[in-house]
This record gives structure tokens, C-alpha cells and sequence, in this order.
């Protein structure tokens, strides 16, 4: 039966790689991969030695249709990431949707994930999260973002992608608005530089940043957050801030000062908690809107 092969690679030690996924490669007729130099290196390192053909987010609707052609005549595809597994945060997904409506069967070939490593060593005792993909790049959608995680009736935790030159703003995001939201962060994951920060988002931020000084902004990374003490209802309505604070809030909004400047003085000023200001704060401002 013609199948397409799904192949999770390793995200940064080798010998992650499982027997199943080293046979199917050395079966493949072709390998599908997001750059053919990287793929290369890992099939010398495995000994094998097959056609690679780029299969990128930039190429992959225009190859779809040619690559379902040569699986239906006969062609062993596999599909590999640069690290870990396609289609989670990698491309591949439109093909494996094309390829199972030609009727051609999906093989998974499980392989190592950062998500679950990073869960495993998280210490978070809840069973359910939820996996975000990469984190926001603007400010104003890192916000909307954690505002949505924050009032999710999903789950509590939430695990993000991160890349090394970002990974700092974003936690500085995170500590800002929710200071006190327990956190982890992993970095280069099964690699030889693999380290784990644990705390309050305030804390991890720190430890982070003091990372980055001293070892330079490398690494891919992985994090996530349990919002523990997550408030059951909507703030939109409620008296939670002083008269004081609202009025405060109130005026800096109309002086358009950024949100975060807003949350930061606010909760300093009058005690209350970022959260609470935050949620205010950016109600107030779609009402000016």
C-alpha cells in the first residue's frame, strides 16, 4: 500500500535516534526535509546514504502533488524535521492532509520531543497542557497571549517554543504581567549544554538573563507556565481596583503610555496584584478604542 513515512528525528542527541527510524530512512527511497545540508549530516552520521530533496513552509504546496505522484508509483517517502517531529511546529502537515485524502497511508515513526522532555522535567504535578507552538513575536500579541492562557478553562499550563535571540523578551514579558505564575525553562535539550530553570516567572527571568551573560544568547529553547492561582471570573465589570488606581489607570490610558508601563507603576503605586491592573487596563483601553 503506498504510505508516507513521518519520521521524528532527534533534537540534539544522536543517539535518540530509535532503530525504526534509522531502518525506515535506509529504506527511503527519497527523504523530505526542511534543509538537505542538515539532513545530510545526520545520514552520514547513520550511515546511509539516500536523495534528499528540500521540503520546506516555502516549497511544500508547490512539491505536494509531484511527491503524491511518486508515492502512488511505487516510491518509499520519508519526511524528516531538522529536529524532532514534522508537522508540530514544522512543516509537513499540508502534505500528510493531501496525502491521506489520495488515500495513501500515514506512518508515524515517534521520535524525541521537547515538549514532553520539557514536561517530564517540570515537577508540574497536572496531567493536562496545553502546546502553544513558538511564542508571539510583537509585545501586544505576547500579552493577548498570556491573557488567554491565563483565563483558559482548558488547563493551567501552557508550553511555548522560543528561539535563543527572543527567549529573553519574552520571559521579561512574562514577568511583568505575571510575576508569581510558577515556570520552567529548558535549554538545548538533550544536548551537552542542557539546563533547566525553575521558580516564579520573575525568578526564571532572572536566572535566564544570567545565563545569557555568561554563556551568550544560544540555544534553542523551550518553556512553560502553570498559572496555579488562575481567578475563576472575568475582571471586566468588577470594582477590583481602588477608585484611585482606576482613575490612575484612566489617565495613562489616555496619554496612550504602553500597557506594561501602566501595569508596572499601577501595581507598585497601589498593591495590587499586575494581574488585576493588566486585565483592567487593557479593557479600559478597547473601550477608548
Amino acid at each position: 500500500m503506498p504510505t508516507l513515512w513521518v519520521v521524528g528525528t532527534p533534537i540534539g542527541n544522536l543517539s535518540d535516534l530509535s532503530e525504526r527510524a534509522i531502518e525506515t530512512l535506509k529504506e527511503s527511497s527519497l527523504i523530505l526535509c526542511e534543509d538537505t545540508r542538515r539532513t545530510a549530516q545526520l545520514c552520514q552520521k547513520i550511515g546511509i546514504k539516500k536523495p534528499l530533496e528540500r521540503l520546506d513552509r516555502f516549497t511544500e504546496k508547490k512539491k505536494t502533488q509531484v511527491i503524491l505522484e511518486r508515492i502512488l508509483s511505487g516510491d518509499r517517502v520519508s519526511i524528516v524535521s531538522d529536529a524532532g517531529t514534522p508537522c508540530i511546529s514544522d512543516p509537513a502537515s499540508y502534505l500528510v492532509d493531501c496525502a491521506q485524502r489520495e488515500g495513501i497511508k500515514v506512518v508515524p515513526i515517534p521520535g524525541a520531543s521537547a515538549v514532553l522532555g520539557l514536561m517530564s522535567a517540570s515537577g508540574f504535578s497536572e496531567n493536562e497542557f496545553t502546546f502553544r507552538g513558538y511564542f508571539p513575536r510583537k509585545r501586544s500579541e505576547q500579552e493577548e497571549e498570556l491573557k488567554k492562557a491565563y483565563h483558559s478553562q482548558v488547563s493551567n499550563i501552557f508550553v511555548w517554543f522560543e528561539s535563543p535571540l527572543r527567549i529573553l523578551k519574552a520571559l521579561e514579558c512574562i514577568a511583568e504581567l505575571y510575576p508569581d505564575c510558577r515556570a520552567v525553562a529548558g535549554k538545548e535539550m538533550t544536548k551537552i549544554y542542557e539546563r533547566f530553570f525553575y521558580g516564579n516567572a520573575q525568578e526564571v527571568f532572572e536566572k535566564v538573563k544570567q545565563e545569557c551573560k555568561e554563556n551568550g544568547e544560544r540555544g534553542e529553547w523551550s518553556f512553560a507556565l502553570h498559572f496555579i492561582n488562575k481567578s475563576s471570573q472575568s475582571l471586566e465589570g468588577q470594582n477590583i481596583l481602588s477608585v484611585e488606581c482606576e482613575k490612575f489607570v484612566s489617565v495613562l490610558i489616555q496619554m496612550e503610555i504602553p500597557l506594561s508601563e501602566i501595569t508596572k507603576h499601577a501595581s507598585h503605586i497601589f498593591g495590587i496584584r499586575k494581574n488585576d491592573v493588566y486585565e483592567f487596563a487593557l479593557n479600559k483601553k478597547k473601550q477608548k478604542k
